[in-house]
């Protein structure tokens, strides 16, 4: 079996991607805590997925 090569450096859009979803857990997570309404953040481009 071939040992598995390891990313040593990551690409930088995949780092970007990453904050980005970061801070937007960060930003709904203090929506919900402080009761304001989701809404707003559609309006701020944040897509939230519709429950079947």
């Amino acid at each position: 079996m071939k040992p598995e090569k390891h990313i040593s450096t990551p690409d930088p859009k995949v780092i970007t991607i990453l904050k980005k979803m970061i801070a937007d857990k960060k930003l709904i997570h203090d929506y919900i805590t402080n009761g304001r309404d989701l809404s707003e953040l559609k309006s701020k481009g944040i897509k939230f997925v519709q429950p079947l």
